[in-house]
């Protein structure tokens, strides 16, 4: 009994630190306006206050994964702690934008430890079908947070300030501080482990530059090209050396490459979906961001409870026909707001099939989150949550980034809004493609 209340705190924990650091991301997109008069910053130093955070949270994931690894993950996952919740407070009560961004950045990099060091967590704690349950509940979590971050960014943006959607973090942190140094065990580090420097520098050099080209007003190919040269030093770097930051061994199963690929293109869509729906509504439908925050309950809504049956779901059809499922709802809802017109109105336009969309996405994180730490080694394991976190991320990005400059300069809103869906839904076809050919069905199942 005493072993099964540990289990459930620290899993209490986990999800907690998990859910503050996806909704500290979407949390902005709804307060943005507010925040950019409050601070007063230009447009162009405006998206910095999201992609700092992204920078920095993509671009350490791999050697924060490793990190576990190698020391004790209770160590490091208090770290990850102390670092969000402090920085958290700061960007609070950042009163410059320089101070704000800065804040940001070290918030992301906070988020970087604690992503896969939690999920590690997990995997350490649980094991067989409670494993399972666990990773699933981790995986819906991350789409819950997103939707929730608009809600509640929305919300406190109109009736109080912006701020509070990240002062309430630094308690939430004392607390679960508190909960990982009394029930959290300490575990001994790996005998013979040591940092890739190497590939850690190559790796966030790598990936900053590719967010970076991503987001930048100029120069975008000479960082892609940069990014690439780094990317493609790092992974043979990786193959050469015996304790490599990212294991090549995790891309020998055909089942995590599929599920890498599809959260990429994945996460590519729903960030824009995430991004360009609070747009529509606020300029189009003329929603007030308290509005926005209102509008995305439905998501939400759904999002929880298929969340909450989903353990008991995979247990009955298996992880793999709950990812297809929730892969083809995702598919429906985005057809569906391809279509707008604004005649349709916010319930037959954006709520309903924003209802099959959270559906979906809670079906879909969950299998993607299992499948992507399936059948590693101990050893392995924080480095495997460490690039199912940082696809998570890059594959936002990039999405985001790729939509808003194929359809950025459209200046009608809704048909802007209609083509950057359009692209979305081709990206979340790809992800489905990924899973039918790569994610396999077990005889089980």
């Amino acid at each position: 009994m005493e072993k099964i209340k540990k289990q459930r705190i620290i899993l209490t924990a986990v999800l907690i630190s998990y859910f503050l650091i996806i909704m500290s991301n979407s949390v902005i997109f709804t307060g943005v306006v507010n925040i950019q008069r409050d601070l007063s910053l230009s447009a162009k130093a405006l998206p910095w206050v999201s992609n700092s955070y992204s920078l920095t949270f993509g671009g350490l994931l791999l050697l924060a994964g490793r990190l576990g690894d190698i020391f004790e993950k209770k160590l490091i996952f208090i770290i990850g702690i102390v670092v969000f919740g402090i920085s958290s407070l700061l960007v609070g009560i950042a009163n410059t934008s320089g101070l704000m961004i800065l804040a940001r950045a070290v918030q992301g990099i906070g988020a970087s430890i604690i992503a896969p060091t939690s999920s590690a967590l997990l995997l350490d704690t649980f094991a067989g079908a409670e494993r399972t349950k666990a990773i699933a509940l981790y995986g819906a979590t991350a789409g819950i947070g997103s939707s929730v971050g608009l809600v509640v960014g929305g919300l406190f943006a109109s009736l109080w300030t912006w701020r509070i959607g990240f002062l309430i973090n630094f308690p939430i942190a004392a607390v679960l501080l508190y909960l990982v140094l009394k029930y959290v065990s300490s575990q001994a580090q790996h005998e013979g482990s040591k940092i890739d420097f190497g590939g850690s520098l190559l790796s966030i050099l790598a990936v900053a530059s590719i967010l970076y080209a991503m987001t930048a007003d100029s120069n975008q190919l000479i960082f892609l090209a940069i990014g690439i040269v780094l990317l493609i030093a790092f992974i043979v770097l990786e193959k050469k050396i015996s304790r490599p930051i990212m294991p090549i061994t995790l891309f020998q199963d055909p089942e995590r490459i599929g599920a890498y690929i599809a959260r990429f293109f994945y996460m590519a869509a729903m960030m824009s979906f995430w991004f360009f729906t609070p747009q529509l509504m606020q300029n189009t439908m003329n929603f007030t961001p308290l509005w926005v925050g209102f509008g995305f309950f439905p998501m939400t809504m759904v999002m929880y409870i298929v969340a909450m049956r989903l353990p008991i779901m995979t247990e009955k059809i298996g992880n793999a026909r709950i990812l297809r499922i929730g892969m083809v709802l995702t598919l429906l809802g985005m057809i569906w707001v391809c279509c707008f017109q604004s005649g349709f109105g916010y319930w037959f336009g954006i709520a309903a099939p924003m209802i099959l969309v959270g559906a979906g996405q809670s079906m879909v994180i969950s299998p993607l989150t299992v499948s992507g730490v399936v059948r590693t080694r101990g050893e392995e394991s924080g480095a495997a949550s460490g690039l199912v976190n940082a696809v998570h991320q890059i594959g936002g990005a990039v999405g985001l980034a790729l939509i808003t400059l194929l359809a950025g300069s459209i200046g009608n809103q809704v048909f802007r809004y209609r083509i950057s869906m359009i692209v979305a839904t081709v990206l979340v076809g790809l992800a489905y493609i990924a899973t039918l050919l790569l994610v396999r069905i077990e005889k089980n199942d």
